[in-house]
């Protein structure tokens, strides 16, 4: 018994004594490879960096693939604290150094402003401000306040015919206005604008300052008695539509682009019904107290239809103009009614233009610049405006402006800036008399 526990005992040693040489040899070996390692990355960074020849690197033109890496917004917050890139070009400013001015006048600030901003970032960087009416633009630009004008032709033309117009030239042909003349659907009674010289008492008309010279004109050519007629002028088209939305027993006198933005909620508040101005034989009839002791013959109510219908185009638009130019409004773009439940209605549609003072402001690079891109853009000018204020139901796209067709047709009697005339000369819109 005494024999076996020895023989156990002598096992146990044995196994322990291996265990610890096995042990030893291990970190030995262990021990050895990390200093041969460190030998090895100690002699590598010893080492001299070898040449390299950039020359035979492929050049970036050979790389014709790039590899986007993923940014996660939660790690990195693009441009975050980056300041613009300015790029200064003498071509971008004036010859004072300052970029050109557009005025143009806020009753269609909606209108405007479209054409304008395609203007300033696609075809000559432009500040543009908001005037009160047209002749006041071009009085702007006359003094030199402004530098560009967007101004209505007939206003142009007026000033021609007093010879009040200084040396200015069109630079492009913009949008056109409509002349709006209409009552509620409560003044039941007057159905013809001439008809308010039948009345008993005077009845209120709300317009706009830059729209009284245009009444002014057609009271005085269809022979308005002006007793009848008390006159509101305001500065804006919703001070107008405010009163007249509070008194619609009125009149209400506008010109403007038919899709303008308060026309549109005007006649979305109130039931609106055109009211003819311009002369009918049945107009002339009733307010002329023709009778059996008063006769007249349908020949000579023609003529004079015909005389006052010429004398109010001459001074509406211009003495080149035919009367034709009295052109059909569509009544269903706007949601406007007609008593004789007619979609449309005879009125005026007044174009709108940019002119320039013709001085040394601009450089010619910058005047070729301004022809060539508007050309290229015009027709960009119609479709943004389509776009804008845009009724399936009412199918009111604009088909009267911003057309390559009519883009030359401009009064002879208005000088084009020379640059937008070689363009259209170019593009075959201008033929020259041989």
């Amino acid at each position: 018994m005494l024999n076996f526990k020895k023989y156990v005992l002598l096992i146990l040693c044995f196994l322990l004594i291996g265990e610890l040489t096995h042990i030893y040899i291990k970190n030995t070996i262990k021990n050895k490879n990390t200093i041969k390692n460190k030998n090895t990355i100690k002699n590598k960074n010893n080492k001299n960096e070898g040449f390299v020849n950039y020359n035979e690197l492929p050049h970036i033109s050979n790389i014709n693939k790039s590899y986007p890496r993923h940014i996660s917004s939660n790690i990195m917050k693009i441009d975050e604290g980056l300041q613009p890139i300015v790029i200064k070009t003498k071509l971008l400013t004036l010859t004072n150094n300052k970029l050109p001015i557009i005025g143009y006048y806020g009753n269609n600030s909606y209108a405007s402003i479209i054409p304008l901003n395609i203007i300033r970032k696609k075809i000559l960087p432009i500040n543009y401000i908001a005037i009160n009416d047209s002749n006041e633009v071009y009085n702007k630009l006359n003094n030199k306040d402004i530098d560009i004008g967007l101004i209505r032709d007939c206003d142009v033309l007026r000033l021609l015919n007093k010879n009040k117009l200084m040396n200015i030239r069109i630079l492009l042909p913009m949008y056109y206005e409509t002349i709006f003349l209409f009552t509620s659907k409560d003044l039941s009674n007057i159905t013809h604008f001439q008809l308010i010289n039948l009345q008993t008492k005077p009845i209120k008309l709300y317009t706009t300052k830059n729209d009284k010279l245009l009444l002014d004109i057609i009271i005085e050519k269809t022979n308005i008695d002006t007793s009848k007629l008390e006159i509101y002028i305001y500065n804006n088209l919703e001070d107008v539509s405010v009163n007249f939305i509070l008194n619609p027993l009125s009149i209400c006198f506008i010109c403007c682009h038919f899709k303008n933005k308060i026309l549109r909620q005007l006649f979305n508040s109130v039931i609106c019904v055109s009211l003819d101005y311009i002369p009918t034989m049945s107009s002339l009839l009733q307010i002329g107290n023709y009778s059996n002791k008063n006769p007249i013959n349908e020949d000579a109510l023609l003529k004079i239809k015909d005389s006052v219908v010429k004398n109010l185009t001459f001074s509406l638009v211009s003495p080149d103009f035919e009367v034709s130019n009295l052109l059909y409004h569509n009544l269903s773009k706007n949601n406007l009614l007609n008593r004789n439940n007619s979609n449309v209605y005879n009125t005026f549609h007044l174009r709108l233009s940019l002119y320039i003072r013709k001085d040394n402001l601009f450089t010619n690079e910058q005047l070729f610049t301004f022809a060539s891109n508007s050309i290229k853009w015009y027709q960009t000018f119609s479709s943004e405006l389509d776009k804008w204020n845009y009724n399936e139901l009412l199918d009111n796209n604009d088909n009267l402006s911003y057309k390559l067709d009519t883009i030359s047709m401009i009064d002879s009697r208005i000088k084009i800036e020379e640059n937008v005339k070689n363009k259209m000369i170019q593009l075959g819109y201008i033929y020259m008399k041989k």
